[in-house]
């Protein structure tokens, strides 16, 4: 070969060499750095707290996690939660990870010296009230994540729920919720637990619900606190279904009358409580009479609502 063409083998060489370094340059100046995914919860918990949100959204680009959270100006943090009883917990690890606005737990289940990825729960917007956790365990090792949150709030509004999440199943799912206190314009309520226990081989929750209507900026304009309501609501963990059933023959008010006290406008208030309106009607207290009358004024037609008007003395009109 000539000196010639080695010459220009040599420069063809090197301005290849330089082409594909330039290239590899390229790819690597668009291509995000990706941070290594911890093998344990102690190292994703230290790359969280050192890192911050590139830390958070590795984990989540890992796992396929979809999430809108952790937007603030505040990095998020991360902290393992204890969880009793053990041993019990010791398979299980929970991250509460937060930037004090948004929170999201991420849960994870041992495996070997690793841990692998269960199911993530997401609470947006729980700056004012940080929300609250607990375990529930049965005797046969059945394990529930419980979570007290707020829902949302605004002008005049404020609402609370509890949501119970499985343990034993992929992806952690919600198998119970209930509201548990809150202000939604012209009404008040709040919740309580009476009992979390197992009755007769059966996991029972029981929960009381309290609500009261007054001034009604929805319904009417007359102050008082002319409504009010109590009941009960019993709910067994049903086995087959892998979820919390509310037992109609134990409780004195439904699931839909539940989130109703939460949710109802006027038609859809008058069919939940159509009975206690009728003895208001029916009794001796003008006030009372009063709201109820205020109150059907803002109702579209419905079967209730010409039952009660029947009811009515003409002397009121």
């Amino acid at each position: 070969m000539s000196e010639t063409n080695e010459s220009f083998l040599t420069r063809l060489n090197l301005r290849l060499r330089v082409f594909v370094v330039y290239v590899l340059a390229i790819i690597a100046i668009w291509t995000p750095v990706e941070i290594a995914f911890a093998v344990n919860l102690q190292d994703l918990e230290s790359q969280i707290n050192s890192i911050g949100r590139e830390a958070v959204q590795a984990a989540w680009n890992r796992h396929g996690i979809t999430s809108d959270l952790f937007h603030s100006m505040s990095p998020p943090q991360a902290r393992r939660l204890s969880l009793e009883p053990k041993p019990k917990t010791n398979d299980l690890g929970v991250l509460e990870v937060t930037d004090d606005w948004d929170w999201q737990y991420l849960i994870f289940r041992r495996d070997g010296q690793d841990w692998s990825y269960e199911g993530n729960i997401d609470l947006p917007n729980q700056k004012h009230h940080p929300p609250a956790f607990r375990l529930a365990l049965l005797k046969d090792g059945q394990l529930w994540f419980v979570v007290d949150y707020m829902l949302g709030s605004g002008t005049g509004i404020v609402q609370y729920e509890q949501s119970w999440y499985d343990f034993s199943k992929k992806g952690v799912p919600t198998v119970l919720k209930f509201p548990t206190k809150g202000h939604v314009m012209d009404r008040g309520y709040e919740s309580k637990v009476l009992r979390a226990n197992e009755i007769s081989g059966k996991y029972i929750i029981e929960i009381q619900i309290d609500a009261n209507y007054s001034e009604g900026s929805s319904f009417v304009a007359n102050p008082g606190p002319f409504f009010g309501l109590s009941r009960k609501a019993r709910y067994v963990w049903d086995q087959k279904a892998a979820r919390f059933r509310i037992d109609p023959q134990a409780s004195t008010i439904s699931e839909d009358q539940i989130w109703g006290i939460v949710n109802d406008g006027p038609v859809e208030f008058l069919v939940h409580n159509y009975n206690e309106l009728v003895k208001l009607v029916k009794g001796k207290d003008g006030n009372k009479r009063l709201w109820v009358a205020r109150f059907l004024e803002t109702c579209k037609d419905a079967p209730q609502r010409r039952d009660l008007l029947r009811l009515f003395d003409k002397s009121m009109y």
